[in-house]
């Protein structure tokens, strides 16, 4: 009997971490402005654009990428957690994003997909990895040795 009871507590779970889930607002970096269709960018920091989606209801935002790294103020950190998204997902990040996303509260996913409404199913089926040391981007160890 135990067993069953234990399956009927990862179904209650599961519901609960589905509804905190559809409750987020996602940020994913982009490389135009088409929403949920758009290519998502190859690289966080340096995305010309951050969509952001409310999973609640599949809303979506379009947010210029006005941080340092194209010439405006402040980190695309601050960006992001201006728009009071609760996490990124993205196919690469460098360790000072994800330590400044961190930082402020914000969860970081890593995994590949070719549009924002692909990146957002394979997070809802929990196949995006989080972001760490051990998968952030090789160009930004700074101070690393970096093979290939």
């Amino acid at each position: 009997m135990a067993p069953a009871r234990a399956s009927k507590q990862t179904k209650v779970t599961d519901a609960v971490e589905n509804r905190l889930v559809l409750k987020m607002k996602i940020c994913i970096p982009t490389t135009g402005k088409r929403g949920l269709d758009e290519t998502v960018s190859p690289h966080f920091g340096r995305a010309p654009y951050y969509t952001i989606v409310d999973l609640e209801n599949m809303s979506s935002d379009v947010v210029e990428n006005s941080s340092d790294h194209f010439g405006g103020s402040g980190s695309p950190a601050d960006l992001i957690y201006s728009q009071k998204a609760d996490a990124v997902l993205t196919h690469h990040i460098g360790g000072h994003g994800r330590e400044s996303l961190l930082k402020k509260g914000v969860k970081v996913y890593c995994g590949e997909a070719k549009n924002v409404k692909d990146f957002i199913e394979a997070f809802k089926a929990g196949r995006l990895t989080p972001a760490s040391e051990e998968n952030e981007c090789s160009r930004h160890r700074h101070g690393k040795e970096v093979n290939g």
